[in-house]
């Protein structure tokens, strides 16, 4: 499936969903929710061309393969936690939308740790070479 097609499937299940509103508000919402699934798989299985790219761009830098996957990590937290988020708001639970949201901060902020680290050693190293 191309970009245009999950476009065009998005806008007719958008319409589809608005009509079983207000026949069946239930069905909408599932409407909504598989439809959010497959456009989220199709990202996914894009995602493997990025993968690529920055292993690519690992092996031009020597870049460690812990950092690597740090980013990884923090690209799935992010997709995961957008999607959760938005479900919940097409859901009307605003408050649980936005918990989600902070607690998928939260993690990607934990997780980036060891990368601050490592940068402000760097920065680090780099003022005692200046003192020498």
């Amino acid at each position: 499936m191309t970009f245009f097609g999950l476009a065009i499937l998005t806008v007719m299940s958008a319409l589809m969903a608005v009509y079983f509103k207000s026949v069946k508000s239930e069905y909408g919402l599932f409407i909504s929710l598989v439809v959010c699934i497959v456009a989220m798989v199709f990202g996914i299985s894009k995602l493997t061309y990025f993968i690529d790219a920055i292993e690519t761009i690992r092996q031009y830098i020597g870049l460690d393969n812990v950092y690597v996957m740090i980013i990884l990590k923090i690209i799935g937290i992010s997709y995961v936690a957008e999607f959760a988020s938005d479900v919940c708001k097409d859901c009307g639970y605003n408050a649980m939308s936005n918990q989600i949201q902070m607690v998928g901060k939260l993690t990607v902020l934990c997780i980036s740790m060891p990368i601050v680290l490592a940068l402000l050693e760097t920065i680090g190293d780099c003022f005692k070479i200046g003192e020498v």
